[in-house]
């Protein structure tokens, strides 16, 4: 029986601050270009929809070949997502497709982040590692590559406390406004707090914030009360999508807590008749960072679908034994004399040897 020959190419892309993406259905972004070299030097790119493109609850993703000529051949592909110590979601999605295709509903949100849990199992510190695998269809595998790129999502915080003195005398027809500082990437213009009159015969303290920014944007917004000794008591934590617009846009957030509420825990909530509010902002502005970090093409230095990497003896491949200390690290290369392209900045010479030693 005759072997046809097969190749393989796995791709590894981290997005961090993930949750700071665009989040709008249909709106897309790309991954950096990746270039199977192993198959023809083929281009592609990978094309996610943080809010899906027919149903917002899911996540989308597909998979575009850009360039290079493949000869007719058939190409399937994967994708998987890679969870907190290199685990994979196998339950997501194995199943192979034809290439210049994708899966609209690859990944459930709420799958990802409806508990803390999972948040930090499958998202650990807002990261989104998604691995996609090709290959050509054969008997047997002899050609393998793989490269990882890294996308950081830029993100602006915003941190201040607004005393509001007299609070208790605040009337009902009245509204406290704080201006913000602009700057070339706060899309903050104010921040503005009244009573709203409710049914039942009680307000609600209600909070709303003036927006203008000059790019789609992501903007999360907590609220706490600073409390008598410095305790902090949680109010609200929300978040909201901004399009590009010319004109301010008003974001009202859901009421506090009713006048009724304030004066029963009139103790806890004010220090001498002053509320002190804890106001922390964090939006988005775009690519920070967008790029390959490696490529590696090959002896096999992987396991098939599903299964993490494993060290082999390869010439072209390192891995360090901890993953998790420096010196560690640093040690492995210098007693390999393994030759690295990462620039080290130190006082001097002679201390870091004293260390490695």
């Amino acid at each position: 029986m005759e072997v046809s020959k097969g190749k393989e190419f796995v791709f590894t892309w981290t997005i961090e601050n993930f949750s700071f993406c665009i989040q709008s259905c249909q709106n897309w972004f790309e991954s950096p270009p990746l270039i199977a070299r192993n198959m023809e030097n083929s281009r592609w790119i990978i094309l996610l929809y943080p809010r899906g493109i027919i149903d917002e609850n899911y996540i989308s993703v597909y998979l575009k070949h850009v360039d290079g000529n493949l000869s007719g051949q058939k190409i399937s592909f994967e994708f998987q997502l890679i969870g907190f110590n290199d685990s994979v979601r196998r339950d997501v999605h194995l199943c192979q497709k034809n290439v210049l295709q994708g899966f609209p509903l690859f990944l459930l949100r709420d799958a990802i982040g409806m508990n803390k849990r999972n948040r930090d199992f499958y998202l650990p510190h807002d990261t989104f590692r998604l691995r996609c695998r090709l290959w050509y269809s054969g008997t047997e595998i002899v050609e393998y590559g793989q490269c990882s790129a890294k996308t950081l999502m830029g993100v602006e915080r915003l941190c201040l406390v607004w005393d509001l003195q007299e609070f208790s005398t605040l009337r009902a027809d009245l509204k406290k406004t704080l201006p913000f500082t602009s700057s070339s990437a706060c899309p903050l213009v104010s921040m503005s707090l009244f009573w709203t009159y409710k049914i039942y015969f009680t307000d609600e303290l209600t909070v709303e914030i003036a927006v203008k920014t000059a790019v789609n944007t992501v903007c999360s917004c907590k609220i706490s009360n600073v409390a008598i000794e410095g305790k902090t008591i949680p109010l609200i934590e929300t978040e909201k999508y901004f399009y590009l617009r010319d004109d301010v846009q008003i974001w009202s957030l859901p009421p506090l807590f009713s006048k009724r509420h304030l004066m029963t825990r009139k103790d806890a909530y004010l220090s001498n008749g002053t509320l002190s509010l804890k106001c922390e902002f964090t939006f988005s502005t775009g690519y920070l960072t967008h790029g390959t970090l490696e490529t590696y093409n090959g002896p096999k230095i992987f396991h098939s679908v599903g299964e993490d990497f494993h060290n082999v003896n390869c010439p072209n491949f390192v891995k360090a034994e901890s993953m998790n200390e420096l010196k560690n690290d640093l040690e492995f290369l210098y007693t390999k004399n393994i030759n690295c392209d990462v620039n080290l900045r130190i006082e001097s010479e002679h201390q870091i040897q004293e260390k490695i030693r």
